[in-house]
């Protein structure tokens, strides 16, 4: 798992991680080894800081075939 500020952790089997609105990557760092992760989506609330909505953030770079969730309109 690699954070939005370069962190990195390697998870191994049983790991748990929970990513609360933060940016991150996932990367099999093996070249010979598959990997099988199960992920848990749950949607939230509005977010309001300092009085302002903060939306959907996709990244700075356009992924092919990513498209917005649909869930940031109130």
């Amino acid at each position: 798992m690699i954070l939005d500020d370069g962190h990195k952790t390697l998870l191994k089997r049983g790991d748990v991680a929970v990513q609360r609105a933060t940016k991150h990557a996932w990367r099999n760092p093996s070249t010979t080894e598959w990997t099988r992760m199960i992920f848990v989506l749950q949607d939230i609330k509005t977010l309001t800081v300092a009085g302002e909505r903060v939306g959907e953030d996709l990244g700075e770079r356009e992924v092919a075939g990513l498209v917005a969730s649909g869930n940031d309109t109130d």
